[in-house]
């Protein structure tokens, strides 16, 4: 048997061509939507050709609390195992709350269905058989008040979805904070200071201005920017200015977050690992760059930043 050929057409990595492979799910292909929530399916349903496995289906599905599975029965035993979050399973007019590592064994022809819970995504591992099409989309009073529940029963999966939300290829925007999205470590140079931070930046930059070259002592800075829900910290940080330190041994590790913001400014010299692998997307106060330092290579230039400085 060939090994598949695996491509990325825009959230990750599909197959192409039959046979094995291996990949990892913040890898792989994915697709989203504002009210079904987000699905890794590992085929390429939607490829050209289609790839599809022909005997088990099996798909990572993520919810945000109120995004909703249809309320479905069908005549594959399916099977469902939380990793990580919280959410509601409607199964035969009755709601039952999961948490991280419940199993629901769906035995054929039970009604069933998802609700995102709690405060944050959830993510949930889904298989079934594939022995046969026959599949049942009944009114259920109870689906009906969390939006997933057909108005007219129907065995015809493109009439249930007729008006239902179109998948995007893009990964859920709780990315972050999703168990695989994988943690980076850091912190300041005795030790004191801590911090971790899952998945990747939103954004990083590298920055000549006076005020960069001052505080880190260098010809210029670069730092990367989280989401807070993101970040944890342990170790006390002073302050000058907004700008983090350690009050040991004085490591410049970060912007301070008010209780609004939603990002956190690292200094990414003070992860653990090296290299990052985190390349500027831009450079600003370009004018004040040293002439023996190149710019870096795709970065947009900026000749100032937000303010004098």
């Amino acid at each position: 048997m060939a090994e598949a050929r695996l491509e990325n057409f825009g959230s990750g990595l599909s197959p192409v061509s039959g046979g094995w492979f291996v990949v990892n799910v913040r890898d792989a292909e994915w697709f989203s939507s504002g009210t079904r929530g987000a699905a890794c399916w590992f085929e390429s349903e939607y490829g050209d050709p289609p790839v599809e496995f022909a005997q088990l289906g099996i798909n990572i599905t993520v919810l945000e609390p109120g995004q909703s599975t249809l309320y479905h029965a069908e005549s594959n035993q399916e099977a469902f195992l939380v990793l990580a979050g919280e959410c509601s399973l409607l199964v035969e007019g009755e709601e039952r709350e999961l948490r991280p590592w419940d199993f629901f064994h769906s035995a054929p022809w039970t009604e069933h269905a998802f609700v995102g819970a709690g405060d944050g995504p959830c993510a949930i591992l889904m298989a079934g058989a594939r022995l046969g099409p026959e599949v049942r989309y009944p009114v259920s009073e109870l689906a009906a008040r969390y939006g997933a529940s057909v108005a007219k029963e129907t065995s015809d999966p493109e009439q249930a979805y007729a008006t239902a939300e179109r998948f995007r290829r893009e990964r859920p925007p709780s990315w972050s904070r999703l168990p695989w999205a994988g943690a980076r470590t850091g912190g300041c140079l005795c030790g004191a200071v801590r911090y971790s931070v899952r998945g990747d930046p939103l954004h990083v930059r590298r920055c000549h201005c006076a005020n960069c070259r001052k505080e880190s002592g260098s010809a210029f800075t670069v730092f990367a920017h989280w989401p807070v829900d993101a970040f944890e910290l342990s170790g006390e940080l002073l302050s000058y200015d907004g700008r983090g330190f350690c009050p040991r041994c004085g490591s410049r590790i970060l912007d301070t977050a008010g209780s609004d913001d939603t990002v956190v400014e690292i200094r990414i010299g003070s992860l653990d690992d090296a290299p990052f692998e985190l390349e500027p997307e831009d450079e600003t106060w370009v004018k004040r760059r040293e002439s023996w330092i190149p710019a870096v290579d795709g970065a947009t230039q900026h000749d100032e930043g937000d303010e004098a400085r």
